[in-house]
């Protein structure tokens, strides 16, 4: 199976979910508890580091800054559905040397929070659809790579619908074309969300 349809599979199992969700929601909850008291969104700031970008190069700079967007649902408590995408920046080298990457991500989410507590734990896994190209030494058209990620993290509840996550996330065997090597891409970052309940 390619990754267009392994996406597209995943995409699939994941509507039947959230459609069940929503009608057992309406079936028993009152009416002010809608499909967007679980929706949540946010940005998020890091540091990646690109680990086989350099290899074979002398003098090269694997990590830069990332930035990225997502969005979630939670389909019920301690577990949701979460989709975005990231810019992971990109590694670097004289002569405008370089591979820059990004990716697109489905994932599930799984998190631990105490009754009662502002902080919670959680886990993530899910796939990834990534993007690299090069230029000087590395110079490659667009690569597309799908394959899985994961990662954890801590989250801190400040308000009833603001949140803050610090976290690390692992981006596996990224590349591998022609030219670009294949290489592990580790994320640490922060990011701010909104709930909309």
């Amino acid at each position: 199976m390619d990754g267009r349809r392994t996406m597209a599979a995943l995409a699939g199992a994941l509507a039947i979910a959230f459609s069940g969700a929503a009608s057992a929601q309406q079936a028993g909850a009152p009416a002010e508890a809608g499909l967007a008291r679980n929706l949540y969104a946010g940005l998020a700031l890091g540091q990646s580091t690109a680990k086989e970008a350099c290899s074979g190069l002398a003098s090269c700079d694997k990590s830069d800054n990332s930035f990225g967007a997502f969005a979630g649902y939670w389909l019920r408590p301690g577990f949701a559905v979460e989709g975005g995408y990231h810019n992971l920046g990109k590694a670097t080298a004289p002569g405008g040397t370089y591979v820059r990457s990004n990716v697109w991500e489905l994932l599930g989410l799984g998190a631990w929070q105490p009754h009662g507590e502002a902080v919670s734990l959680y886990a993530k896994f899910g796939l990834a659809r990534g993007a690299q190209e090069g230029g000087g030494a590395r110079a490659a058209p667009k690569e597309l790579t799908t394959g899985i990620t994961f990662g954890f993290g801590v989250q801190v509840d400040f308000a009833r619908r603001f949140g803050v996550r610090a976290e690390w996330q692992r981006y596996p065997r990224l590349g591998g074309g022609p030219v670009l090597p294949i290489g592990d891409i580790d994320v640490l970052r922060l990011a701010g969300l909104w709930r909309f309940r």
